[in-house]
Order: structure tokens, then C-alpha cells, then sequence
């Protein structure tokens, strides 16, 4: 039995919880007549509404898997014809079969139940019958109806989020590897000044840049990476714009290690922000731009925090954009990426993800 449960698909088991909590509720109303027209014992009542909620319940089972196997030859249009035809007609002809067989039963010397004035099995089938067994069969197919849309729906809505997503990796892999021309314009420039000023740190500017190069051309086609490899390469960003800057550019990382070696962030979302950072902010030696990358504990986020120093030029960054970001995240976790600014403080913080 529970084989069988959990084979069926996603769609028949809703439908089949729904008919489990919903033939009870629709048993009530349909044994009513029977209630207010003839005077029953609460022995009868039980009966009837025992006897109800199972006859529903076959009805539901004919409408989810025997009625569409049996017409699963039909094309879609003549399927659609057919399922209501059939459906009612199995319906009428079910209570109708119920209905001999319940009054052959109190009518017979075995049965417990003592009641006048019930209808004899002689008699014909009271218009009520017809009218109910259509009732009730309408209700299930109109909710087996809703349930199929709501499914088909849920499935177009994921297709279209895993295209979407499909769409963000492809772009994603292309900025990945393809780098802004004015990003590694200044980059090498600035490494031909300090070969020829400052040797010594033209070698580990060198190493920096040859890291960050590494990550960007060959970085994984995961979504994710691990926040300690995230943070490594935003070392080695910020290390480079330093030694561009100097002291006109401050920032200090303060994430727990345990947080950094077991959380996880799109590729290059840190990195990101602290580029979006630069872009759009000045710096003096008097006023430097300071940045911090912090640890929410109580969010579980990542924080970049920057003062708001704006600048009249846009420094040429390295082509990744912020709103790449905020759609790649929103697909890999459903989350959104928080922004908060005020006249003197901006952050923009990011959820850390678990593997």
C-alpha cells in the first residue's frame, strides 16, 4: 500500500488527499433529503453517512485513475469530451448500484437496522438520485479541475524559473569569462609602473592579479562557491585597488571562520559589491573610502558597508552588474539581496547559503 502511495505522482496524490478530506464533507449534504423527509435513528444517520462518504469516495477514485486509463487512447480533445460523459455516467450508475444493494441489506433479516417508511428497492429511481450523484460528481471534477491547473501551472512557473536560471549561468559564465577591457587595462598598467618604480611589489601585484585572472577564466560552473574562496579573491581584488589608490582606500574583512568555511555565495558576489563600491564613490587622502565586509549573525548575512562619497565619473569596473547579481541569487535561492542607504552609510547584504 505505501509502494503504491508513494508511485503515484504528485498530482494523484493531492487529488487523493483532497477526495479522503472532502467525501466526508460532501456526504453530509448529500444524505440530507433522506434526513428531513423520513424520521431515521441516529443508527441510520451513522449508516448513511459511513455508507456516503465511501460511495463519494469511489466516485472520486473512477474520476482520478480508472475513467483516464480507460481513455487514455483518445486524443486530447475527444479525451476532454469523453472524461465528462463517462465521469457522470459512472457516477449515476454507482449510486444507483449502492442504492439496490443498501436497501436489499436493511431489508433483509440480517440487517441490524429497524426503520419504516425508508424507499423500497421496487420503487423507482427518485429524481433526487440523478440530481445528486450529478451534484456531487460536478464538485469532484470542478476540484480535480482547479488541482490539475494549480499543478500545471506550479510546472510551467519551475520551467520558466530553470530557464531563467539556465539564462543567468549562461551570462554568468560569460563575464566570468570575459573580463572589462578597462578593468585589465588598468590593471596592467598600473603592474608596468610598479615594475618599473617598485619591483618588490610589482611581484606580489603580479600574483594578485594573476589569481583573480585564474578565478575568472577557469572558476566552476557551480552557481556557489565556498565563502572562504569567495573572500580569498576579494583579497586579492581589494589588494590590487590598494596599491592603485593607496591611502585613499581602506577596508577591513571580519567574518568568522567557521562561517567562512561552511557557508556558500554565487561566485563572485562579494567581489561584486566591493567593485559596485568603488565605481561609484571617490576617494581622498584626507577623506579616504572606507569598506567593510562583516557577518550578521542574527540575518545570517554577509554586509558591505561603504560611506557614501559619490563621485561625478563611474570608475570602469569589471563588467559584472549588480542586477546580474540580484536575479542570479534570487533564482539559486529564492532570497533577495537587501540594500540599505542612508545620507552618509550604504550596505548591501547577501544571505548566506548552505550547501
Amino acid at each position: 500500500m505505501i509502494n503504491w502511495f508513494m508511485s503515484l505522482d504528485s498530482t494523484s496524490k493531492k487529488l487523493l488527499y483532497k477526495a479522503l478530506y472532502t467525501s466526508p464533507l460532501m456526504a453530509v449534504p448529500s444524505i440530507s433529503p433522506i434526513l428531513v423527509r423520513y424520521e431515521v435513528p441516529i443508527d441510520i444517520f451513522v449508516f448513511a453517512f459511513i455508507t456516503q462518504s465511501f460511495l463519494v469516495f469511489i466516485v472520486w477514485s473512477f474520476n482520478i485513475w480508472i475513467i483516464p486509463r480507460s481513455l487514455a487512447r483518445l486524443n486530447e480533445r475527444q479525451l476532454e469530451l469523453w472524461r465528462y460523459v463517462v465521469s457522470y455516467a459512472c457516477a449515476l450508475f454507482i449510486f444507483i448500484i449502492v442504492r439496490e444493494v443498501m436497501i436489499s441489506w436493511i431489508e433483509s433479516d440480517s440487517s441490524p437496522i429497524e426503520v419504516a417508511n425508508l424507499p423500497s428497492k421496487d420503487r423507482p429511481i427518485p429524481y433526487y438520485m440523478i440530481v445528486l450523484s450529478f451534484s456531487i460528481n460536478s464538485v469532484i471534477l470542478i476540484i480535480m479541475d482547479l488541482v490539475t491547473i494549480q499543478e500545471k501551472k506550479a510546472i510551467a512557473d519551475l520551467e520558466n524559473s530553470q530557464l531563467k536560471l539556465k539564462n543567468a549561468e549562461i551570462i554568468n559564465m560569460e563575464l566570468k569569462q570575459q573580463l572589462h577591457p578597462h578593468f585589465l587595462f588598468n590593471a596592467l598598467n598600473m603592474l608596468k609602473n610598479l615594475i618599473r618604480k617598485e619591483p618588490n611589489s610589482a611581484e606580489d601585484y603580479l600574483i594578485r592579479l594573476s589569481n583573480f585572472l585564474r578565478v575568472s577564466i577557469s572558476a566552476s560552473k557551480s552557481n556557489t562557491v565556498l565563502l572562504q574562496d569567495e573572500l580569498n579573491l576579494c583579497i586579492d581584488y581589494m589588494e590590487m585597488q590598494k596599491t592603485r589608490f593607496g591611502n585613499t582606500l581602506d577596508y577591513a574583512i571580519h567574518i568568522p571562520e567557521e562561517v567562512a568555511t561552511t557557508g556558500f555565495l554565487p561566485i563572485f558576489s562579494i567581489q561584486l559589491l566591493l567593485e559596485n563600491v568603488i565605481k561609484h564613490n571617490a576617494m581622498y587622502k584626507d577623506a579616504p573610502l572606507q569598506i567593510q565586509v562583516i557577518y550578521d549573525q542574527d540575518e545570517h548575512r554577509v554586509k558591505v558597508i561603504n560611506n557614501i562619497q559619490k563621485r561625478e565619473s563611474l570608475e570602469e569596473s569589471t563588467g559584472m552588474g549588480l542586477d546580474n547579481l540580484a536575479e542570479r541569487y534570487q533564482l539559486i535561492s529564492g532570497d533577495s539581496i537587501k540594500i540599505q542607504s542612508d545620507e552618509k552609510v550604504f550596505s548591501v547584504s547577501i544571505k548566506v547559503l548552505s550547501k
